[in-house]
């Protein structure tokens, strides 16, 4: 056989898969910051207190790691936590951050995975993987009559080039009312609150910073009805230690818009990776909508990835208008789902492809297909 699966659990198991994810992570195209081991490992640290790893590799005749896909089981019964929350925090029952895969092996590689969403959902698992673009593959395999496993297509991804220094975010933002309305807030926020966004530096300004960004995203969820990933105790206390490691490291930068009094008005947290920073994570008080702090916080962190040296700016997936504003769509990404296997559900799959034929991957998705993500604020 050429190929073989092995299943990790635990965070032991994980932690030890280390030298392997970073020797794939060289021979892997299309990489992002996300894929980087200090970056991956330390999310999932984060959220140790509700997902246990439950790890896939797949190996080739050499017992060389062609492919990895780190999925995490939310662990039912987390006190604090309803399951309808816990569902909130990881939707279905498993999660994945995506699949690390050595593209010379993808052929060989797509059916084993594809095994590997079979088993999990017999076994009554709602898994919920997104493969990165690279693997769409995967997708094909799901459209199969009566399968289990469906795909489900995200707006793409969006990435604006980067001008060199000294350029700034409104060489990036083309819509010139969108840069009028970004100027017009930074002054009202500098004039009636004494409010600019900084760039956090030292270790303790980035926890300073990241302590109250926590505080404050944990807050604007709740006030949606939502549950922040940041809620639990480890989280709390883990988050702002991993994002001062990546810091330190160089792999992440934090910006504040903070009064003089110390209320945190938006933060922004983006990742950086050969040449290109990826937003991270967004919080603002929705108290100060009206001045724009998330909008002015994105236009800072744009402004430090250039003065950093990065080339591109990465939004990430998702359907948000604001950033047709300031980038053009990419790769699309395709999200696979499990479902339990019913007459019912066989007899409306069937009736989909009849209707709308084989979804084609290179389709631009359409705007209720978004998965919601979170938007800075107005602008």
């Amino acid at each position: 056989m050429r190929y073989r699966t092995e299943e990790h659990r635990g965070p032991a198991a994980f932690a030890a898969l280390e030298p392997e994810w970073n020797d794939l992570v060289s021979r892997a195209v299309d990489t992002n910051a996300s894929d980087m081991w200090p970056i991956m490992h330390g999310a999932w640290q984060v959220a140790q207190d509700y997902v246990v790893p439950r790890i896939f590799v797949v190996r080739d005749r050499d017992d060389r790691a062609v492919a990895i896909l780190p999925l995490g089981a939310t662990s039912a019964g987390y006190p604090p936590f309803t399951r309808t929350e816990l569902l909130a925090i990881a939707p279905g029952l498993l999660d994945d951050n995506g699949l690390l895969l050595d593209e010379a092996h993808r052929d060989g590689v797509a059916p084993l995975i594809e095994a590997v969403l079979l088993q999990l959902t017999s076994e009554g698992c709602l898994t919920d993987v997104r493969p990165v673009p690279r693997v769409n593959l995967l997708a094909q395999t799901a459209e199969h009559l009566g399968s289990p496993l469906q795909a489900r297509y995200i707006p793409p991804s969006r990435v604006a080039p980067l001008p060199p220094h000294p350029g700034t975010w409104q060489d990036v933002l083309h819509d010139a009312g969108a840069r009028r309305e970004i100027r017009r807030c930074q002054r009202r926020l500098n004039d009636k609150f004494g409010a600019a966004p900084t760039s956090a530096t030292s270790a303790d300004e980035v926890r300073r910073v990241v302590s109250r960004f926590v505080a404050l995203h944990v807050r604007e969820q709740a006030l949606k009805g939502r549950l922040s990933k940041l809620a639990s105790a480890m989280a709390r206390q883990q988050f702002p230690n991993y994002i001062v490691d990546l810091h330190r490291r160089g792999d992440a930068e934090v910006i504040g818009i903070t009064t003089p009094d110390g209320v945190l008005l938006a933060g922004y947290i983006f990742l950086r990776h050969r040449g290109r920073a990826t937003g991270y994570r967004t919080a603002f008080n929705s108290d100060y909508r009206a001045f724009g702090p998330g909008a002015v916080a994105l236009a800072a962190a744009i402004d430090r990835a250039i003065v950093l040296g990065d080339n591109e700016w990465s939004f990430g997936c998702g359907g948000d208008l604001y950033k047709n504003r300031w980038a053009e769509p990419q790769a699309a990404y395709v999200r696979i789902v499990g479902l339990r296997r019913t007459p019912r559900r066989i007899i409306s799959r069937a009736w989909e492809r009849g209707l709308a034929g084989i979804a084609r991957l290179a389709r631009v998705p359409r705007p209720h297909e978004s998965p919601g993500a979170e938007a800075p604020d107005e602008v």
